[in-house]
Parts: structure tokens; C-alpha cells; sequence
């Protein structure tokens, strides 16, 4: 376990990564493919009891594939959101992925935010149920000058993959959290707490990040975990991140998304690219 001095270093190099992630991520589109397995039910919480109640939830699974990138808000004092062009749902293509990678560059070169806001609909008009999103955007939170929000205490090492990791785990002292989650119209904000794991020379792997609120008599935690991986540009880049939603300990949605084909641009200015649909 690593002592103060050390675990400050291995932060601090933290801090270096999430900055290079911010100076680059919205100069990358990706490919997404989220699989959702969620119970088929209205938005609002019904109460469950026992074995029996969880065995006689109807679920229902979606896949959906889309064009993948993360624009600034001016409105939002520079915040940053992930947004998608969806270009095919459980296997049948919506629009073709030249298409779509062309609107989303465009949305991204925009400097309206009407426009940019539009792409943040995607997921909402195509029926998903409690999709949580922008925990890609999890590395974010520890930029250098944010480290100092959080609390860190070190727990020890585990494994992921072949790789021994150091396990820190984090609670946020102020401010709101970077969580969004589709629940109808509302947005809910709470301080975040969760796991950072980190390599031998701090560049972080995977953060972890929970949140649990109180709604309709039940207790709702809401979980994401975000694998992020040294891309071809040299930065860090999500590959897969797992989000599931628990009312009273019984699973109600599980949403995984996988990340892969990312392309740099050399400057919102230069959105230019060749692409070509995958084969059919």
C-alpha cells in the first residue's frame, strides 16, 4: 500500500493523464456499441419483494450502435457531454455510419449549442429505459486542479487483467457530480464516491463510480465502471464502460458500452476524415 508521498505522486500523474484527456477527447470520434438489459417497466420505481419479485421482472434487451464523440457547452460554462449519431439498433441499420459520423463532426464544429444539444437526444427517442450516460467522461473529475475535491485513501492492490494495479478509493468533499442519467425530464446531482485504479506509474485504468438516492420508498444506487486504455494518439482513451442500476439490491438495468475506431483530428477547425461502412 502506498505511503502518503507515494500515493500524491501516483495522483499527480493521474492529474497529468485526465489534463491530456481533456485537451483531446473532443478531437476523437469513436464507434459505440451499447447493450442494454433493463426491465420493461413505466420510469417510475415499483417495489419489489424476495426471490419471487426479482424472477418475475420482464426484461427487455436493446443493442445499439453509434458514433461516438464529446463536445463543450458554452451554456454550461464549458462543460463536457458525450453525444451520438445512432447508426443501427438490434442489428438493423438506421442511417449509414459515413452518414453519421459526418452529422456528428458537423455538430461538433458548430458553436451553437442548440445544435450540439439535439445529439444529446439520441438515446431518449429510441425507447432506451435509464440510460446513464457521460461515464466515459469519468477521468475528467481528477484533473490536477480538481484533485483536491476528493479525498483519496489507498486499499491495496488487485489485479486487472495481467496487470497488478494500486486501488485508491475517493469521496468527493464539494461540488456536483458528473453523473447524468435519462429518468424522464430530471436531473439528479450528488457528491460521488468510488475506486480509481491505478497503474504501478499512476496513469489510471478503470474508475469506479457509485451514487444512490432515495425514490419512491426504495433505495436506488446507480453504479458505473470505466475501463480506459493508452490510445495511438498517446492519451487515454474509455474502451469499455458498465453501468448498472439496482432498486432495493434487485438489478432493474444493466447498460454495457464498447468503445473502439477511434480517429484524431488535428483541431476543431480541421474536421476532415475518410471512412468507409463496414461490410455488410
Amino acid at each position: 500500500m502506498p505511503v502518503a508521498a507515494d500515493l500524491q505522486v501516483l495522483l499527480n500523474r493521474a492529474g497529468e493523464e485526465a489534463e491530456m484527456f481533456h485537451q483531446n477527447i473532443t478531437l476523437v470520434i469513436g464507434q459505440e456499441t451499447l447493450k442494454q438489459r433493463a426491465e420493461k417497466r413505466a420510469t417510475r420505481f415499483r417495489p419489489h419483494v424476495g426471490q419471487a419479485a426479482a424472477a418475475a421482472i420482464n426484461f427487455q434487451t436493446r443493442e445499439l450502435t453509434s458514433e461516438y464523440a464529446v463536445v463543450s457547452f458554452a451554456e454550461s460554462s464549458g462543460a463536457f457531454h458525450e453525444v451520438r449519431k445512432v447508426t443501427h439498433i438490434d442489428g438493423r441499420q438506421i442511417q449509414p455510419m459515413r452518414e453519421a459520423r459526418m452529422s456528428l463532426a458537423m455538430g461538433m464544429k458548430s458553436a451553437d449549442d442548440k445544435v450540439r444539444r439535439k445529439l444529446l437526444l439520441e438515446f431518449e427517442k429510441h425507447g432506451l429505459i435509464g440510460t446513464a450516460v457521460d461515464f466515459g467522461l469519468s477521468l475528467l473529475l481528477f484533473r490536477k486542479q480538481d484533485l483536491l475535491n476528493y479525498t483519496f485513501v489507498p486499499v491495496g492492490t488487485r489485479q486487472l487483467g495481467a496487470e497488478t494495479v494500486e486501488v485508491v478509493q475517493f469521496k468527493q468533499k464539494t461540488g456536483e457530480g458528473q453523473m447524468t442519467v435519462y429518468e424522464g425530464n430530471r436531473l439528479i446531482r450528488q457528491q460521488l464516491q468510488g475506486e480509481m485504479w491505478l497503474s504501478q506509474t499512476g496513469v489510471p485504468l478503470r474508475i469506479e463510480l457509485g451514487s444512490a438516492i432515495q425514490e419512491g420508498g426504495q433505495r436506488i444506487v446507480d453504479i458505473g465502471v470505466t475501463d480506459y486504455a493508452m490510445s495511438q494518439y498517446g492519451f487515454l482513451l474509455p474502451v469499455r464502460v458498465v453501468h448498472t442500476r439496482r432498486a432495493d439490491g434487485l438489478l432493474v438495468t444493466e447498460n454495457t458500452f464498447q468503445y473502439q475506431r477511434f480517429q484524431k483530428f488535428a483541431a476543431d477547425s480541421e474536421l476532415k476524415f475518410e471512412v468507409q461502412d463496414p461490410p455488410k
